[in-house]
């Protein structure tokens, strides 16, 4: 684009529209003053030019612009969250030439975050130079949340508190209180457990994230088989489990669309009869110390807003434990998932769709994968299936049924101006396990399949503020149904 004509200051804002999954930049009038070139759409000649020529968004607007001196980066309307650490999520840096490219990702990335609402970017010519402004409104992020399963009988609850922005750092903290209640359900069935998680991400303004997380958890664990039996007298083997661990990783992110990560796990499983119960079936599983680490890969990404989603996302690991790392089994593990979303707009909704699988070489059973309600398959008992290679897929619709204020805006002030919205949902969720040696059941190698429908009511002003309500009937191998209340969409 030509780059002539007289001096002009143009005062371009930039608003990030995910409708259509692009990019949109609008800008204001343009002004008189002093400063840098602008383009002039009368004059002739031959075109200068730009630096960087990468494609970006609406080059006319931007071209002015282009390769200009970053001098600052100022940051407004943020409440909890410190200004450094949001720059610290930009790649768009001071003293760098300005990229509009690298400039509209750093945009895209911190409205994926779901932490603020709105984010506008304002561009402005200093001299030789430019000034970059963001301004950012962050959201409520401190919340409580759970998870209430109820199928065959049984009741699970995880219960937990979790925050984003911890201390204003962007920083991941989530506290997690679990209550098992297994099969046969009774006060003695029940024991508790806590899990803490902490995700400190952009290290330093690097692109690397640290996760850590750590679990003491003691159940009764129940092994259900023989449901799909036409009598109905399906086998529950119900042993106590003691869990005690966690892992930690670091991901390195270079691109947008990749994340490479190293992990390492440390987990020991004891296993004890319960008092009273009836007599084992199977084998009780071998107690020991589980040492391994991993190589994860993540590719692709997605944009957020009002709760729907739209890109893809593929996500894999290569895990292997030995025992000269101390571990007390062997194995290699594959697994992976990856997760589709595409946004109809808010009359239309959300398409969503996930696939996952894994495969496990050598170990034993605490090394299983384990399938069920919490874990891919609704209408199924939590952690029903354990198998060594399994294979799941989810299809969801979700659609805006309508949106209004807050209706108690009135009563508690705080909730005025906030957007009450309420969506439906219909789904279907499809499976298969294999493999398992001993603690393999009836339903092993058959599919697993089961539809529903649900409501999800939400808050668009607070961070991830949902109450999700799931209802879903199993259509194979047997007929049974699950009620699923949640603070979080499922996937």
């Amino acid at each position: 684009m030509a780059l002539m004509g007289r001096s002009r200051t143009i005062l371009l804002w930039v608003t990030i529209s995910l409708s259509g999954g692009g990019v949109a930049w609008a800008a204001g009038k343009p002004a008189r003053p002093r400063g840098g070139p602008a383009p002039s759409p009368t004059r002739k000649g031959p075109a200068r030019p730009v630096p960087n020529p990468r494609p970006v968004p609406n080059p006319g607007q931007w071209a002015a612009y282009q390769g200009r001196l970053v001098k600052a980066i100022r940051i407004t309307g943020l409440r909890r969250a410190r200004a450094w650490r949001l720059v610290q999520w930009m790649d768009t840096k001071v003293g760098r030439p300005l990229d509009a490219y690298t400039l509209g990702h750093d945009i895209r990335r911190i409205r994926n975050l779901q932490l603020f609402r709105p984010v506008l970017a304002r561009v402005e010519p200093d001299g030789r130079g430019v000034v970059v402004r963001v301004h950012a409104e962050d959201k409520w992020s401190l919340l409580p949340y759970f998870n209430l399963f109820f199928n065959l009988g049984s009741v699970s609850a995880i219960a937990g508190v979790y925050d984003v922005n911890t201390l204003g750092f962007l920083s991941y903290v989530d506290l997690q209180l679990l209550l098992f209640s297994y099969l046969p359900v009774s006060k003695d069935s029940i024991r508790p457990g806590f899990k803490l998680a902490v995700q400190v991400p952009r290290l330093g303004g690097l692109p690397l994230s640290y996760f850590i997380t750590a679990r003491a958890q003691v159940s009764i664990h129940s092994q259900v088989g023989g449901l799909m039996l036409p009598e109905r007298a399906f086998v529950v083997d119900s042993f106590q489990v003691e869990r005690y661990g966690g892992y930690h990783s670091l991901t390195w992110e270079p691109f947008q669309w990749l994340r490479v990560g190293f992990r390492q796990i440390l987990r020991y499983f004891r296993y004890r009869l319960v008092p009273g119960a009836q007599e084992l079936t199977m084998p009780l599983p071998a107690s020991g110390l589980t040492h391994a680490f991993a190589l994860t890969a993540s590719l692709g990404y997605t944009r957020y807003r009002d709760y729907r989603q739209h890109g893809l996302l593929l996500s894999l690991a290569l895990e292997g434990a030995s025992r000269l790392l101390g571990s007390d089994s062997e194995h290699l593990r594959f697994y992976g998932e990856c997760r589709a979303y595409y946004d109809l707009g808010r009359r239309w909704g959300n398409l969503a769709a996930r696939l996952g699988a894994g495969y496990m070489k050598g170990g034993d059973y605490s090394n299983l994968f384990a399938l069920g309600s919490w874990t891919g398959l609704r209408g199924f008992f939590t952690a029903q299936f354990v198998a060594r290679s399994y294979v799941f897929g989810n299809l969801e619709y979700r659609t805006g049924l309508f949106r209004t204020g807050f209706p108690i805006a009135g009563i508690i002030p705080y909730f005025k101006g906030k957007v009450f919205q309420i969506q439906g949902a219909v789904f279907a969720d499809l499976g298969a396990v294999a493999g398992g040696g001993p603690y393999r059941t009836e339903e092993h190698g058959r599919p697993l399949l089961s539809i529903g429908a649900g409501l999800r009511i939400a808050v668009v002003n607070l961070y991830k503020a949902i109450m999700r309500i799931d209802f879903a009937y199993t259509l194979s191998p047997y007929r049974s149904y699950d009620l699923i209340i949640a603070t979080q969409q499922y996937f």
